[in-house]
């Protein structure tokens, strides 16, 4: 069983400015589907799913090839206990 967590890693500005990109795309493609192919629209899903997870596998792709993820942990994966065996054999 795989308890990996959701890990956060847009930011809430650039969570606006996601949806915002998004709309705007939208409502040009519903105010011009003459001159604007639907594929834009499909397009800006992306980036308003995006938004609303506050997830982006993208970057946690390129977080994951760097190491330099500076990510916060929404949902805690497995707690983990710290192994006071070590520590008991130390004091004594």
């Amino acid at each position: 069983m795989n308890h990996n967590a959701l890990i956060e890693n847009v930011s809430a500005s650039e969570r606006g400015s996601r949806l915002v990109l998004s709309a705007a795309l939208i409502g040009a493609v519903l105010a011009a589907p003459e001159t604007m192919p639907a594929w834009v629209a499909l397009l800006a899903l992306y980036p308003a799913f995006t938004a609303l997870l506050a997830w982006d596998p993208i970057y946690q792709l390129f977080a994951r090839v760097s190491n330099e993820g500076n990510a916060q942990v929404i949902a805690p994966a497995v707690p983990v206990r710290p192994n006071t065996s070590r520590l008991a054999n130390r004091t004594q």
